[in-house]
């Protein structure tokens, strides 16, 4: 029917989900790589994301997405995480509409619900040993066998199984041994328990488990850090859809028994699969994202991507390229003193390992402004300091797995990766000029940083940063000079 003169045309904007969004008004908020994961029609999906590239907004999307195009699917859609903050991140940036139709949980998580509903109708109740228990546990077990370890602090072994196993193997595996005894005398779970006790249910076929975990569509964040009874779990799900997310890059995990390979081989493990990559960083200059691709081309066993930055502003200033701060051990005290006037600006001093950290608490740093680089996993800071003088594995000492043609572990590249992604506008890495050369660390500043970062003095690339605070303004100023121009 043709509208009469002045008569005003209706648009229809076609199906709208709980939160009132219709696909065009989520589509809007995203880039054409984003928007073409949302448009798949059929499969399995696995969405490589780059560190920066807006991976959490595009979940987000695709999940409002298929509430507007399925909305059958509220109450059938799971979203597994593996960590208590990603899944604290995703319900908070999800429309509250929408938050009550999704279930979003860790791994562990959701089998603790699975376990705690299969124990109900028996009266049994589900009790978790605390970190602190099971740590007293380890000591007492340990001191009673203080002369099989010398004067090696207990917590050093406990709490590093590989290294544990590595050296004294025998009585690592009779320590577990004792532990896992005592947990079933006393009834008790851990949280690797919970994984393990329901993939057992699933793997006997029981009926209440197996229909328990069936979701249409089961979403899971950071894929890369899976470990085998995760996969396991996942296959024998059996979800209509598949949707996994991460990026080898920043597989981190592998004392937990975690490995990238599942990432690596999604495609043969789940059929059939659509592959798409979001390889645009957002967050990041552009100095920062052509360091962090020329050091993760050292490691191998990856799928090979060009990182692409966005932030060019003030590229050719001397503050903008990442630098080689020389600092030599037993220094750490001064150093702090030099960054006491940032205190409470937003920068970070990266580590390695625990060990490196209390040196750095003990130097003067402020708790807020240390941390390592696995609990840096998944936050941004303005300037990024990253520790190289010490603290860093060799393949002797990890027990994880052998060095890559390069003679590095390509987990320990890894780790470099993540650390410099965390960089929104400024990257020192820190080097004792005295490491003798067999050290791995003078290996790094040799064979990787050398010629890809400038070489200053920590008192020199202070005064040419100012501050977090200062360096901020300066880029912004040249963003809005750039766009005057």
């Amino acid at each position: 029917m043709t509208p009469k003169s002045g008569e005003r045309i209706q648009r229809h904007p076609g199906p709208r989900n709980a939160a009132g969004q219709t696909l065009e008004s989520i589509l809007q908020q995203l880039s054409p790589e984003q928007s073409r994961i949302l448009q798949q029609s059929k499969g399995h999906t696995q969405m490589i994301a780059a560190a920066g590239s807006g991976k959490t907004r595009t979940m987000i999307a695709l999940i409002e997405y298929l509430l507007c195009i399925q909305p059958d699917l509220q109450n059938q859609l799971l979203m597994l995480s593996f960590s208590r903050k990603a899944v604290a991140e995703l319900r908070h940036r999800l429309p509250a509409a929408i938050r009550s139709r999704v279930l979003i949980v860790t791994f562990h998580g959701f089998c603790y619900r699975l376990l705690v509903r299969a124990l109900r109708p028996a009266g049994h109740k589900l009790l978790m040993i605390s970190e602190q228990d099971r740590d007293r546990w380890f000591e007492t077990w340990l001191r009673q066998r203080s002369d099989q370890i010398g004067g090696i602090p207990f917590q050093l072994l406990y709490k590093d199984w590989p290294r544990f196993r590595l050296h004294f193997s025998d009585l690592a595996h009779a320590c577990q041994q004792a532990f896992q005894e005592y947990k079933q005398t006393h009834r008790l779970f851990e949280y690797e328990d919970l994984v393990q006790t329901v993939l057992a249910a699933l793997q006997a076929g029981d009926p209440a488990m197996l229909s328990a975990c069936r979701f249409a569509c089961v979403m899971v964040d950071e894929f890369q850090d899976t470990d085998p009874a995760q996969l396991e779990f996942l296959q024998l799900i059996q979800p209509g859809r598949l949707v996994v997310v991460g990026d080898d890059y920043q597989a981190i995990y592998g004392f937990r028994g975690a490995s990238v390979t599942p990432f690596l081989d999604f495609g043969r493990l789940f059929q059939p699969v659509e592959r798409f990559y979001l390889t645009t960083n957002y967050r990041s200059q552009a100095a920062i994202v052509r360091l962090a691709n020329r050091v993760i081309a050292w490691s191998g066993h990856q799928i090979k991507k060009k990182v692409r930055p966005v932030q060019h502003n003030g590229q050719r200033q001397p503050w903008a390229r990442p630098c080689r701060l020389s600092l030599a051990r037993q220094q750490e005290r001064a150093f702090a003193l030099e960054l006491k006037t940032w205190q409470d600006q937003d920068w970070m001093l990266l580590v390695r390992s625990n060990y490196r950290r209390q040196i750095w608490l003990k130097a003067g740093l402020p708790s807020g402004h240390v941390m390592t680089i696995h609990k840096s996993k998944g936050l941004e800071f303005d300037l990024v300091l990253l520790d190289f003088i010490d603290g860093w594995q060799t393949a002797h000492e990890s027990a994880q797995a052998a060095p890559n043609r390069h003679g590095f572990l390509d987990e320990e590249i890894r780790i470099q990766y993540v650390g410099i992604t965390r960089a929104r506008l400024a990257l020192g890495l820190l080097f004792d000029p005295e490491t003798p050369a067999r050290r791995i660390e003078r290996r790094y500043a040799r064979q990787i940083y050398s010629s890809a970062c400038a070489s200053r003095t920590t008192r020199r690339w202070i005064a040419q940063i100012g501050s977090p605070e200062r360096l901020r303004d300066r880029i912004h100023s040249s963003a809005d000079q750039h766009r005057a121009a």
